[in-house]
């Protein structure tokens, strides 16, 4: 009876530990920046020429990796048949408000329009399924990760009925501005590159 008891307790005490280790582990959520696969994005700023990029950076020791990966413009696409684009309007005021759009459809980029301003209603043509608005300056800092920030109006055409749902996507025109902060591991391999070569040439 007592070796039976001593056995239970002991099976007890180990699940418990692997348990008490389980869940400490499923807590563990590394923080946005602190490592190269997960950095953090630029916060929007005012969008005046030459102001830079703004980081909201955690005030903790240790390295931080940022990634100024912006948007500067967007695609759309129509992928429902006998629905095409009658009209746009952006309703975001990113930089200067002022867009460049682009008549896209069948591959080619026919420039419709250097002044497409925020606010202002655009009237396509017939049979424009796919349009690019670009012009978006760097300064503004657009996230091309967050879905709300570049919000546009749109419009349809339709050549029967209305379908119950019309297939949009929107795709962000990403631009890199600077160069990525590389990994402590990299720059200390690097480091120690230089260093050899250094020591080769004062050999020789």
């Amino acid at each position: 009876m007592n070796r039976l008891l001593a056995s239970l307790i002991g099976g007890a005490i180990a699940l418990a530990a692997s348990t008490q280790a389980f869940a400490s582990f499923a807590i563990v959520v590394p923080l946005p920046g602190s490592n190269a696969l997960n950095p953090l994005m630029p916060i929007s700023n005012d969008g005046a020429p030459g102001s830079g990029f703004t980081f909201a950076v955690p005030g903790a020791t240790g390295w931080w990796f940022i990634d100024p990966l912006v948007a500067t413009g967007y695609d759309y696409a129509i992928a429902t048949p006998g629905v095409s684009f009658a009209g746009v309007q952006v309703s975001t005021n990113a930089g200067d408000g002022i867009y460049n759009l682009y008549d896209t459809t069948g591959g080619g980029e026919v420039l419709l329009s250097t002044t497409l301003a925020t606010g202002a209603p655009f009237t396509f043509g017939s049979g424009v399924t796919t349009f690019r608005i670009t012009g978006i300056e760097t300064s503004a800092a657009l996230d091309p990760s967050n879905p709300l920030a570049f919000v546009t109006g749109i419009s349809f055409n339709f050549a029967g009925t209305p379908p119950a749902n019309v297939s949009l996507t929107q795709t962000p025109i990403v631009t890199d501005t600077g160069t990525p902060v590389p990994e402590p591991a990299t720059a200390a391999l690097a480091a120690l590159g230089l260093a050899g070569i250094g020591a080769w040439r004062r050999r020789g």
